[in-house]
This record gives structure tokens, C-alpha cells and sequence, in this order.
């Protein structure tokens, strides 16, 4: 991303996220504009569904739950909502690995992750997003990752913290890649955890 001398704005980012930089936190905004401009996106959440991946119904039922003011949750859900379409519409490459407690984690009522799990599914069967699941200790990993890789190659990087999000400095940038990657070897495609689960039931 591009900025303007003097400012730390980019240039190049969707009107509707220059509209946010008023409304949210600087490292909310700048996570949300790396997103908005991303080729490929790797992230580690080990809290709830990522927001890409969330249906509506979904992002409705745990702003409902854990959300705060109605103008925060009205800005969080407009987020959500343009990352949805991002995802959906396969404008972007992601792999993410989720822990496996998101799966079973009872969000909104129970129709509510029935859809969510189709539609993980749905979204992981397409060749531009593929999800892997893991369960245990992450070391130096308790809050959630995102690595944001713009069409240039440029890699931007953030940690999601309880109320913020954290840009990842240049030099930690390969340190935290590395610790993903680590992750995603471990972890099990989807839809094996998937079938493992229906097996069960």
C-alpha cells in the first residue's frame, strides 16, 4: 500500500475503508485495509470463526454475544461484511487454521452452526481457500495471526489482541510466518475433522 508524504493513510485502499479511519482503532484500520488489499492471506484463530469465513448469520450472533456500543458493532459488522464478499466472491487466496474448539463452540442458536459448518465446508472445496484444524498449547500464539500479502509481495502482519489489533514489526514478520506454518503442518484439513465428527455422531 501506497501513502500519501506526511501521512500514514494509504492511498490505495477502497473508499469504504478511507471511510473507517474516523470510526476505529489505527491498528483495526490498518488490518482492515491490508485485508481490503490483500492477494493471499495465511491466519490463525483460535478464538471464533475468522470473519472472512463467517456467514452473516454468524457475524450477527457473536457481535450480539460479545460485541460493544451499537456504533463499534455497527462498524465491526460493515468489516465483516466486505470481508465476507472478499472471501466469497474469491478475490482473495487464503489458508487459515482454526483451533478446534471454534468448531464445536455453540455461537447464536443451534441453526446458526449448522450454516456456518456448510459453509466452511463450502468455502474450503474451492481451490482459493483451504482450512485446517488443530487443537493444543500454541506457544507464543495465544491470540490470533493474520499475514497479508499484497500483489507487490509486500507482507504485512498482525496479532489480534482482546480489544485490538497489533501490526507485527518488519524484522518479526519471518518469525511469525514461520510460526504459522508450523501450525498449519500440524493441523488436519477440514474436512477430514469434518467426517471424523459425523462418524461420531
Amino acid at each position: 500500500m501506497t501513502t500519501t508524504p506526511g501521512d500514514t493513510t494509504p492511498t490505495d485502499v477502497p473508499a469504504w475503508v478511507a471511510d473507517l479511519r474516523e470510526h476505529c482503532a489505527p491498528g483495526l484500520y490498518a488490518r482492515t485495509a491490508a485485508h481490503a488489499t490483500a492477494a493471499t492471506l495465511r491466519q490463525f484463530q483460535p478464538d471464533v470463526i475468522p470473519a472472512g469465513l463467517q456467514t452473516e448469520d454468524y457475524a450477527v450472533a457473536i457481535l450480539a454475544e460479545y460485541g460493544g456500543p451499537d456504533e463499534t458493532n455497527t462498524v465491526a459488522a460493515g468489516i465483516r461484511a466486505h470481508h465476507r464478499a472478499q472471501v466469497a466472491d474469491n478475490r482473495i487466496h487464503g489458508r487459515y487454521v482454526l483451533d478446534g474448539t471454534v468448531l464445536r463452540r455453540l455461537i447464536g442458536p443451534p441453526t446458526v452452526m449448522t450454516h456456518q459448518l456448510t459453509w466452511l465446508r463450502e468455502l474450503d472445496s474451492r481451490p482459493t481457500t483451504s482450512i485446517r484444524v488443530r487443537r493444543g498449547v500454541y506457544p507464543g500464539m495465544s491470540r490470533g495471526l493474520a499475514l497479508f500479502t499484497s500483489p507487490g509481495d509486500a507482507v504485512e502482519a498482525f496479532v489480534s489482541g482482546e480489544d485490538s489489533e497489533t501490526p507485527v514489526s518488519d524484522r518479526d514478520i519471518t518469525l511469525y510466518a514461520a510460526k504459522f506454518e508450523t501450525l498449519w503442518t500440524a493441523a488436519m484439513p477440514l474436512e477430514d475433522i469434518l467426517q471424523l465428527a459425523e462418524a461420531a455422531s
